[in-house]
């Protein structure tokens, strides 16, 4: 009972991770000066103006000193850790090159994501997660399409075109003034689909056809 008892904390550690994220994102909101383009002397974060990187800054909009920052590095490096520690884990559940693309593309994309908010490389570093990440998360697709999780595959599918539409206005400069909240959206339910996949990952080793990317059963560890 003990040992399972280990196994279980270990395993929830992730999900404990992006609580706690999520916790200090809000700290770190509530902590923010404030200022606005349109109104410099805005006291606050503004969730539909305010991109999270400006969070990471040194100083706010409107100058002032940027007491926000110590709480949104913790919240994105926690944040980071967590995801990766996901894909880890559901790379274990397939064998071969399905294996090492969820592994390298999920925990690749969130080493250059945790990099880009401690180095002045933001844009670069951005982008170099992008493209580790959508191999990755693809991948974790197929790995729940080969198990016939319908609902998950169609979430999954409508997460990848919001993440194509952000993309496309991140760098097309498209509808600027709703990309703030676009990025968001990728973040939060980005999140939560594969919080859920981690988590009834155990179905993952359902049926499948007989090929080296058939799910295996998850060994309990994170």
């Amino acid at each position: 009972m003990k040992g399972i008892a280990i196994v279980m904390k270990k395993r929830n550690l992730p999900i404990l991770g992006l609580i706690s994220s999520a916790l200090l994102f809000w700290m770190a909101t509530a902590f923010y000066p404030g200022g606005t383009s349109a109104s410099p002397d805005f006291a606050g974060y503004s969730w539909s103006e305010h991109f999270i990187s400006t969070l990471f800054r040194d100083s706010a909009l409107n100058g002032a000193a940027n007491t926000a920052k110590p709480y949104a590095v913790a919240a994105m490096l926690v944040f980071c850790a967590s995801v990766a520690a996901i894909f880890w884990s559901l790379s274990r559940c397939v064998s071969g090159w399905l294996r090492k693309i969820i592994a390298i593309g999920g925990v690749g994309s969130m080493v250059y994501a945790g990099l880009a908010v401690v180095t002045p490389m933001h844009d670069l570093l951005v982008t170099v997660a992008l493209a580790f990440f959508v191999p990755g998360f693809l991948a974790t697709l197929r790995l729940v399409q080969n198990a016939r999780w319908r609902s998950a595959k169609l979430a999954g599918l409508a997460y990848l075109v919001l993440v194509v539409v952000t993309s496309a206005m991140y760098y097309g400069n498209l509808l600027p003034e709703h990309l703030a909240a676009a990025q968001k959206a990728v973040f939060v339910l980005g999140s939560l689909w594969l919080a859920c996949v981690y988590q009834l990952s155990e179905a993952l080793s359902a049926v499948t056809p007989n090929n080296s990317s058939k799910p295996t059963p998850l060994r309990g560890a994170a």
